[in-house]
């Protein structure tokens, strides 16, 4: 009894405390949240705001039309467009539940109830019921970001997974084409243990089996003897009218952070004299995307450390790889962060034509190949994969064109002229 009186004791303080994030039904009402997909680039702190609606019609006025509401995280309640109560900006809050009585506002035939949420750094959701209205929070209330345009609301439970997740083999298919390697390695490893147990076994077998500590080397070591750097997102607007921070941020994240993780790598490769630096860059260093001056910075900047490092290892054991991919099928294009502010018709068709471009480009299989040609060649050198045009004759024809003629085919290639 004294255990179960803990467990509960503990459960209690789980399901009231404002830090653990559990988003529990309650009498029926589901929690609910605008549907979007799941974005899997970081972000700046940021507010987020949702507005749930839900129209109803009142046959009679009611004596008491209690509506409880709990929001994830802080809430405003709106009925008719009349403001009827707006919270406090305390996000620890959340967990209290909200009663308003709505009898005396209510006349027969018909209303609109919307409500509010705010959460920060993340999505917004509601939880909301009155049994004598009625009334409950499920996938037949709309949500809307910007009070204008409305779809229906999702139960938090449902989500919908990031494209780029599909692109990928799940848990299950992946462990099975490691199978042919992770079989054969289990099998090592298990006679060998068994033959070292075995009381008159071979007596050099004491002499060469290692030690835990020894594993943990050489586990460590293997692990360094490849590093891909492949961290980045895009940006996407005009660099003057973007604040500098934008920019700021991106190249922290997609030069800066990729050239620490190189140096750190770099150093314990070059003491054991083997291993494979792959920093993935992109044909934007050679072929500059407009309205993505940061991507392009970081790209550029990426490839002339690569070039650096191949002079600077020329001779060892380490290969240095300068990855250059074009347009792929992925979901990059739909977690580009695009700043506030009324896009101009130049910026329009240029983000058409980046779209249509990673819509039809090649699957990220293609991709995965050439860098897997490229490593098993071990050798410094760059990689330009993609279309073909991308990646074959356009570098062609800038080797041999006039930097005018590639500026134009840039400005055509993304309807900017």
């Amino acid at each position: 009894m004294t255990m179960l009186g803990v467990g509960w004791l503990w459960v209690s303080q789980q399901l009231s405390d404002p830090s653990v994030f559990l988003l529990v039904p309650e009498d029926g009402a589901q929690w609910i949240r605008f549907d979007e997909p799941v974005n899997l680039v970081a972000s700046r702190p940021t507010i987020v705001t949702t507005t749930f609606r839900k129209r109803l019609v009142i046959a009679a006025t009611p004596d008491t039309s209690v509506v409880t509401i709990r929001a994830f995280r802080q809430t405003a309640v709106l009925l008719d467009h009349q403001l009827v109560f707006t919270g406090t900006p305390d996000f620890t809050r959340w967990k209290s539940p909200l009663k308003l009585d709505l009898a005396s506002r209510l006349a027969p035939g018909p209303h609109e109830l919307r409500i509010v949420v705010m959460n920060q750094n993340g999505p917004a959701a509601l939880l909301a019921y009155s049994h004598s209205l009625g009334l409950m929070t499920d996938e037949s209330w709309e949500a809307s970001r910007d009070g204008i345009h409305w779809t229906p609301a999702v139960s938090v439970e449902r989500f919908r997974p990031a494209k780029l997740s599909r692109l990928f083999p799940s848990v299950a298919q992946a462990f099975v084409a490691q199978l042919p390697f992770l079989v054969p390695m289990f099998l090592l490893v298990f006679c060998w243990t068994l033959l070292s147990d075995f009381p008159n076994g071979p007596h050099w077998m004491a002499q060469v089996t290692p030690r835990a500590s020894q594993i943990r080397w050489v586990a460590l070591i293997a692990w360094g003897l490849l590093v891909i750097n492949n961290a980045g997102y895009g940006v996407f607007g005009e660099f003057a009218a973007t604040d500098f921070s934008v920019w700021q941020e991106q190249l922290e994240v997609m030069l800066v952070h990729p050239a620490r993780l190189s140096h750190a790598a770099l150093r314990g490769m070059l003491a054991r004299d083997r291993g494979a630096l792959v920093n993935i860059a992109s044909l934007a260093t050679e072929f500059p995307l407009p309205f993505q001056s940061a991507y392009n910075i970081s790209k550029a900047g990426l490839s002339a450390l690569n070039e650096s490092l191949m002079l600077e290892v020329a001779g060892t054991g380490v290969a240095i790889l300068d990855v250059r991919p074009g347009d792929y099928r992925t979901d990059f294009e739909t977690s580009v962060r695009r700043p506030p502010g009324e896009p101009t018709p130049r910026l329009q068709r240029a983000w058409a034509a980046f779209e249509k471009m990673m819509r039809t480009g090649p699957a990220p299989a293609h991709a995965a190949a050439a860098l897997r040609r490229a490593l098993l060649r071990h050798r410094s050198g760059t990689v330009r994969t993609g279309r073909f045009f991308q990646a074959v004759a356009a570098p062609f024809i800038a080797r041999f064109g006039s930097l005018p003629l590639r500026r134009r085919m840039q400005a055509r290639y993304f309807d900017v002229s």
